[in-house]
Order: C-alpha cells, then structure tokens, then sequence
C-alpha cells in the first residue's frame, strides 16, 4: 500500500482514501474489487442553488492503474450520475499504430503497418470468474465491435513489453501458430522485471488492399501463457518475419 499512495499528488480540498476503506459512496465497490485500483479521490463542495439556499454536491473520483478510471457526482437525497474518464484513452495510447520500413528483395520497400487489438489489455467476458451481473460497467470495454472486460495484468504486461517486442520480430523466431487461418506468435520468456514468465504474442499478416507496397501486421493478442506452450507449438515450424512477409506478398501460405 505505500507504493500505491505514492502515486497520489497533493489534491487540495480532495480526500485521497485507498482502496478497502468503505467510505458509503457509490464506488466502493468498485474501488475494493478490481485489483489495480489504488482507492478514490472524494469531495463534497457547497454551491449556491438560488439566493439563500445551497446544495451540498458530492463527486468521487476512482483512480487505477489505468489511470482516473470514472467519476460519480450526486446530491444528498439525489441520482448519481456517472461518467467514464477518458484517461483510460491516453493510458491505450501505446497501442496505436505505427509502422516501420523492410526490404523484401522486391524492387522496391514494403512498408509494414502494425495494428493492435484490444485483447492485448483486456480479457473475454468467459475468463472472468465472476458472474457477468457482479462485473461494473467501468470495467467493461467497448470498442465498437465487441465487448471485454479491462484485464489489469495484461495490460502491464503489454505497456511494458508488447512495443519493444513488435520492433525485435525482424530477429526473432516466429512460430507458426495456424497456418489455417494463418497466423503466428513468438515468445518472450521473461517480464519486464527479468521474472520468468512466457508472454506470448499472437499475429497475423497480409497486403493491404487498399495501398499498394504496404503489409498489415495485426496483433491479434497478447498474454502470459499461465500453462505454456502446447505440444503442437513447441513442435511448429519456426519461421522468420521476413518470410511470412514475403509469403504474404506472393499470397503464399506458409506451412507448419
């Protein structure tokens, strides 16, 4: 718990309560049952209603490692009303796009574009223990074309790792995954803090139809492998990126 206040600035009139400490508001529970949060920021300020008579308007803040996470205000004896804070947005930055340059032997550069799926920092509805009725709508996450829950280790695991290993795939070994589908991972066998630990990257690869010379490498998932690899894994074909690269250029498959 020290190292979670640490993180709290000076807030002025806000009371900076750590998480497990029930306080009554209405995000206590989500304050005690998600585990990356760190405790809530809460108010109450005095505003003037009309001459002679002022409300008294409470706000509570959930901050996590996502950063502020949502935001209740109410009145005494009043709705709640909530909203999402759009700092979880900036925290996902680090999984925008971005795109790097690779010399396929044809002429010309091909240009790689790497895109990220929101399964890198959250988790199905199916992996989570509780029931979905006990799971809070600040957990939830919508990118518009399905539905997760915010998984806190992954996205740790990914802020720190998932980058810096996208860049290195030009030297790795690749192994190949599904060569139905197909698609592809690779391995890291350590945290971010040297722990061991296998992080397992899923992707695939193919030529952008709507640009000519550019590939579009989309991570389609990122975890710690709790019970490892499988036999057919650890069996696969490896490969190099620049051959499933190429294969994908030439619309050729690359077999496991």
């Amino acid at each position: 718990m020290k190292q979670q206040k640490s993180v709290f600035p000076e807030f002025g009139n806000w009371t900076v309560r750590p998480s497990g400490q029930h306080s009554g508001y209405p995000l206590d529970a989500l304050s005690t049952g998600f585990p990356e949060v760190f405790g809530a920021l809460e108010r109450a300020v005095e505003r003037p209603r009309f001459p002679g008579n002022r409300i008294r308007l409470k706000t509570q803040i959930c901050l996590s490692s996502f950063g502020p996470l949502a935001k209740a205000t109410w009145q005494d004896g009043g709705s709640i009303e909530w909203e999402r804070l759009q700092n979880l947005r900036a925290r996902c930055q680090i999984f925008d796009p971005f795109a790097f340059q690779c010399d396929l032997d044809l002429g010309v550069q091909s240009t790689v574009l790497v895109l990220f799926s929101c399964h890198c920092f959250t988790r199905s509805f199916a992996r989570d223990a509780r029931p979905l009725i006990d799971i809070p709508l600040f957990e939830i996450f919508d990118d518009g074309r399905e539905k997760r829950v915010l998984c806190p280790e992954r996205y740790q695991t990914s802020r720190r790792l998932l980058r810096d290993l996208v860049l290195s795939l030009p030297t790795r070994r690749i192994i190949v995954a599904d060569e139905r589908q197909p698609n592809f991972m690779t391995v890291e066998t350590t945290n971010a803090l040297g722990e061991p630990s296998l992080y397992a990257v899923f992707f695939e690869v193919e030529k952008d139809k709507t640009r000519k010379h550019r590939l579009l490498l989309r991570i389609q998932s990122a975890y710690t492998l709790d019970q490892g690899l499988t036999k057919r894994q650890r069996q696969s074909k490896k490969v190099m990126l620049r051959s499933i690269l190429r294969a994908a250029v030439e619309g050729r498959t690359i077999r496991s």
